[in-house]
């Protein structure tokens, strides 16, 4: 039961991890050729940290096809977790209240995204 549903977290988790990177680097570009103010850096940070959470839980929930929430939140979780300590070790005077807020955001796309997953191949038969 445990390899069941790690494989597919693991999974999510390796494809949200790069879905969270080819967000930044498509924001690192536009920031390279428009002036962004300094403080919208950490808030595009968290909407990229949020859109990895969201596609790492959809592809986990899909690989799965069923506990849609669960597979979303566990996927969504170990990135938060991955997140925080690469940005301690990264940058260490970490505000607690945008990590915590941060951590809410992802937990939230990482729900939603394995709900969406689960529940978009199921038709009505009428």
């Amino acid at each position: 039961m445990i390899i069941r549903v790690l494989r597919p977290v693991l999974i999510g988790v390796l494809v949200g991890i790069l879905g969270c990177i080819a967000v930044l680097l498509a924001m690192a570009f536009v920031a390279s050729t428009v002036d962004i103010p300094p403080a919208f850096v950490v808030p595009l940070s968290a909407v990229a940290s949020s859109f990895g959470a969201l596609s790492g839980a959809f592809t986990a929930a899909r690989i799965t096809g069923r506990n849609g929430w669960l597979i979303g939140l566990l996927t969504a979780f170990l990135m938060m977790i991955l997140s925080a300590v690469v940005g301690v070790g990264m940058y260490s005077p970490v505000d607690g209240g945008f990590l915590l807020i941060r951590s809410l955001i992802m937990l939230a796309c990482g729900l939603v995204g394995g709900m969406v997953a689960v529940n978009l191949g199921k038709r009505n038969k009428r």
